[in-house]
């Protein structure tokens, strides 16, 4: 289908793996005046997006125009959307998943459209970013690179720990540490390229909190109530979410609202939606930050 010129482009930046779980978005790009330009990522088989294409019932069969990249990064993202800007009006960038919300973040601020920013998209996607800019949120943490020292980590004392790989998603690789042994031995199953982070853990109840942000002003947010596996494992995943957190109490709530406020602060988030897991510490009920991630601008450009 070709592209309208007399009506602008949605990018929408995703993996065809998310998208399948948000296919309505392109009929929605469409309701609202615009034109749908998807951008898939390496993580979307090029066989698969063949068949999905040619097939009539598939959303992505509507598509305007699909542009399948070999990476995420900023120059391949910017060098497609050159590509198509001297066809198309682009009037919004729409990142939907994970793994563009860094490229898409910084190519929304560029081309001056609204999204939380490239600050705000940099730091969602780096926990080290997120522990340095909001220093007071963070608990204690030392980074451990690639190419690290054996023993960058012997005179960790602060135990019990968690091991995070900075750059993966959904608790994957995230292990609990209760002893220099068990970094030891864990510190041995990372690639030695991987970037690692090593925290003291924080004992207590687990909550996220959901914003909305327009202009770098929180318009929306609530506290959702979270329950994990960590207590009969030493990994961590997620196994139930309670929205509203009946269990907290009205002290707990501001707590974590007026830190989720100062973190998007800190982070010169600009309009978009938010997702902030934090820690009510045991210790005193502090809101400890575990990391927050970016979600899409909750609406195109009008």
């Amino acid at each position: 289908m070709p592209l309208a010129q007399d009506r602008p482009a949605v990018l929408l930046t995703t993996d065809l793996v998310v998208l399948c779980r948000h296919l309505n978005l392109i009929a929605e790009i469409r309701t609202r005046g615009y034109e749908p330009v998807v951008v898939l990522g390496p993580e979307t088989s090029s066989d698969e997006l063949t068949r999905r294409r040619a097939d009539p019932t598939h959303a992505l069969h509507d598509a305007v125009e699909i542009v399948h990249l070999p990476d995420y990064s900023f120059e391949t993202l910017l060098t497609a959307t050159t590509n198509l800007g001297q066809r198309v009006e682009i009037g919004a960038v729409l990142n939907c998943g994970e793994l563009f919300v860094d490229s898409a973040g910084a190519l929304a601020e560029a081309l001056g459209l609204p999204g939380p920013g490239g600050r705000a998209s940099r730091i969602a996607r780096n926990k080290p970013l997120q522990r340095l800019s909001a220093p007071g949120l963070a608990p204690r943490w030392l980074p451990l690179g690639p190419g690290r020292d054996p023993a960058a980590a012997d005179d960790w004392q602060h135990y019990p720990a968690v091991l995070k790989p900075v750059g993966r998603m959904s608790s994957s690789g995230v292990r609990a540490i209760n002893s220099p042994a068990d970094l030891s031995t864990a510190l041995q199953g990372y690639p030695a390229g991987e970037f690692l982070l090593l925290e003291q853990r924080v004992g207590g109840p687990e909550f996220s909190v959901e914003s909305l942000v327009h202009d770098g002003e929180v318009v929306w947010a609530d506290v959702t109530a979270k329950t994990t596996n960590e207590s009969t494992t030493s990994y961590f995943t997620e196994t139930g979410h309670v929205s509203p957190a009946a269990a907290l109490n009205d002290v707990g709530r501001e707590t974590l609202l007026d830190a989720n406020t100062a973190l998007l602060a800190a982070m010169s988030f600009g309009t978009g939606m938010s997702h902030a897991e934090f820690r009510l510490s045991d210790d005193g009920g502090r809101a400890v930050l575990m990391e927050v991630a970016a979600r899409p601008p909750p609406a195109t450009p009008s």
